[in-house]
C-alpha cells in the first residue's frame, strides 16, 4: 500500500473519532437542557386570584394575580392587568418575586403577600389574605394599610 493510502485511512479513522466525540458531546448538551426543561416543569401555582381593581381614569382595571412556587422553594408571580373602557384596552403583565409574613393587625395567622419583595419599596405591592376568608386577597396601600374606600379593592380567589 502507498504512503498517501495510509494518510486516507488515517483521516477516515480520526474523523470518526472526532465525529463520536461530538455525539457524545451533543448527548451531553440534549441531557442538559432536558435537565433544564425538567426543572422548568418543576413550577407549581398554587393560588390564583382575580376581580376589577378601581381606576381613576378608565372603568376598571381587570386584574389577575397568579401565585407559583418553584422545586426549590422560589416564589413568583404574574400580575395581569387589563385597563377596561379606555383605548384598545391596554394589557400590562408584571412577573417577579413574591414573599409572605404572617400577621395582619389583630389577625395573627394573616398572610401579607409581597411582590417584589426583592426591589426598592417604590415596586412593591401589597395583598392581604385573612385566617377566617382564604377566598379573597385585599390590596393593601403602599404602606402595607387597607385601602379606605366604598370602591372594591379585593380579589377572588379561583379554584385551580
Amino acid at each position: 500500500m502507498k504512503l498517501h493510502n495510509y494518510i486516507f485511512i488515517l483521516f477516515i479513522v480520526l474523523g470518526s473519532a472526532c465525529n463520536n466525540s461530538n455525539n457524545t458531546s451533543e448527548k451531553a448538551s440534549e441531557t442538559t437542557t432536558a435537565d433544564s426543561l425538567q426543572m422548568a416543569d418543576s413550577i407549581r401555582l398554587t393560588q390564583v386570584f382575580e376581580g376589577v381593581l378601581p381606576c381613576a381614569d378608565c372603568d376598571g382595571i381587570l386584574t389577575k394575580l397568579s401565585l407559583f412556587i418553584h422545586s426549590n422553594g422560589k416564589t413568583t408571580f404574574k400580575l395581569a392587568q387589563t385597563y377596561q373602557g379606555k383605548g384598545d384596552g391596554n394589557n400590562f403583565t408584571t412577573t417577579g418575586n413574591y414573599n409572605t409574613e404572617r400577621g395582619f393587625e389583630n389577625d395573627n395567622d394573616a398572610q401579607l403577600i409581597i411582590l417584589n419583595w426583592d426591589k426598592p419599596a417604590d415596586e412593591q405591592e401589597y395583598y392581604l389574605i385573612y385566617s377566617n376568608d382564604t377566598t379573597v386577597a385585599h390590596k393593601l396601600n403602599d404602606e402595607r394599610k387597607l385601602i379606605k374606600s366604598e370602591l372594591n379593592y379585593s380579589l377572588k380567589k379561583v379554584s385551580l
